[in-house]
């Protein structure tokens, strides 16, 4: 064991414990996995997944629930915000970056100087389509 534990510890873990397990005192086995299980804890709500889903059915897709469901308002979901953009290097190296846009906010064609490792310097990126 441990310098600091007393000797005493050893002994009463290899004799009196396997004692109290064989008259049905100290348990032998933990009831449960958890700690929580273990001393009979209920277990709390989760505060994030209640109301969430409708009769306890967990979605296995991104369209749920089914268009003959009762509940189509679900299906009314927003247009992706954020959008992926090819900037192409203005030098005509053909390199290029993939960059992240916001389509409502920026609207006008996305211009970043960035550094070209084919040129070795730093020149304008234009946006283009990703194909």
């Amino acid at each position: 064991m441990f310098p600091f534990l007393s000797a005493g510890l050893d002994d009463f873990v290899d004799k009196v414990v396997p004692e109290l397990q064989r008259r049905g005192i100290f348990r032998k086995e933990y009831e449960g996995p958890t700690l929580r299980d273990n001393l009979g804890l209920p277990r709390p709500k989760n505060r994030f997944f209640e109301g969430r889903f409708w009769l306890g059915c967990r979605p296995t897709r991104a369209v749920w629930p089914a268009p003959d469901s009762p509940f189509p308002e679900v299906l009314n979901m927003a247009k992706a915000v954020t959008i992926k953009v090819k900037l192409v290097s203005s030098a005509d190296t053909g390199f290029y970056y993939v960059a992240k846009k916001n389509s409502r906010t920026m609207t006008d064609k996305l211009v970043k100087k960035k550094y070209d490792p084919v040129a070795r310097k730093h020149v304008e990126f234009r946006e283009a389509k990703i194909k």
